[in-house]
């Protein structure tokens, strides 16, 4: 770094910049003007378009329901997905949380139950709940 001239420094800036940029979309897939969902893991990546979902509102967050058979059945087997849905054009992580766990993932604005297997815990039979931790009393 230290006989890196300034038009050298600002290039390598405006690279880290791109490289940002495009871990951002990669990570998100962009999720189309927020009409679409992603449920992914480390190894598959699902995306949901308007005609596979229905994202409503509930007291503790939202209900996702799935409309696709397929999706549901593919989106279920997956271990310790991620969740990314928009609210008020703002993308959102929900992030798995097992059923038995008694606290919820620091991090997470919104999270989901996991079953004994980390899979997504459906609350009934196509429906997933994505519970918001601001509505969830904390105990200390």
């Amino acid at each position: 770094w230290p006989n890196l001239t300034m038009r050298n420094y600002i290039k390598l800036i405006a690279l880290i910049g791109v490289v940002l940029s495009l871990v951002k979309c990669s990570t998100t897939k962009n999720l189309q003007n927020c009409e679409q969902i992603q449920i992914s893991n480390q190894t598959k990546v699902s995306i949901l378009t308007k005609a596979d979902y229905l994202l409503k509102e509930n007291l503790s967050g939202y209900e996702l329901i799935i409309l696709n058979g397929s999706i549901l059945k593919t989106i279920t087997s997956l271990v310790t997905p991620q969740i990314v849905f928009c609210i008020a054009g703002k993308e959102v992580v929900a992030y798995g949380n097992p059923l038995l766990n008694s606290s919820i993932p620091e991090t997470a604005k919104y999270f989901y139950g996991l079953s004994i297997n980390n899979e997504i815990q459906l609350s009934t039979g196509n429906t997933i709940l994505l519970v918001n931790t601001k509505k969830v009393t904390k105990k200390s």
